[in-house]
């Protein structure tokens, strides 16, 4: 009977390594399997991105008219379309001109004089 009572009381003490390598072990494994899922979700990521090119940088590039050969001769660089400043004079006066028509004319008929003139512009431009 007393040899059962030591057994009892060598099962209940906890053993210092039980106490160490149980969470260690646990740690190992969970940092495993993080590596594990870091690689294969990288290796998934590189094969969907494939193929995929990055957007131009500037994409106001493919409003600029090129210049003709004649204009790369004259300029003698290779710099792009060249800058043509807006008249602001010309704008100015025809923008007066504009407002002046429409306070002239009564209001409803400016109303559909300025959808009429909408409607032809879009169609100028189409």
């Amino acid at each position: 009977m007393a040899n059962k009572v030591v057994k009892a009381k060598h099962r209940s003490k906890s053993n210092f390594g039980d106490f160490v390598f149980s969470p260690l072990a646990l740690f190992l494994a969970v940092v495993a399997c993080m590596g594990g899922t870091a690689l294969i979700s990288y290796k998934l990521g590189d094969a969907a991105l494939e193929g995929v090119v990055q957007p131009p940088s500037n994409p106001m590039e493919q409003f600029v008219i090129p210049p003709t050969e004649e204009e790369k001769a004259k300029d003698e660089s290779d710099s792009g379309a060249k800058f043509k400043p807006v008249n602001i004079q010309q704008v100015a006066k025809e923008t007066r001109g504009y407002i002046k028509k429409q306070q002239k004319m009564p209001k409803g008929e400016a109303n559909s004089t300025n959808a009429d003139q909408a409607e032809t512009d879009t169609e100028k431009k189409s």
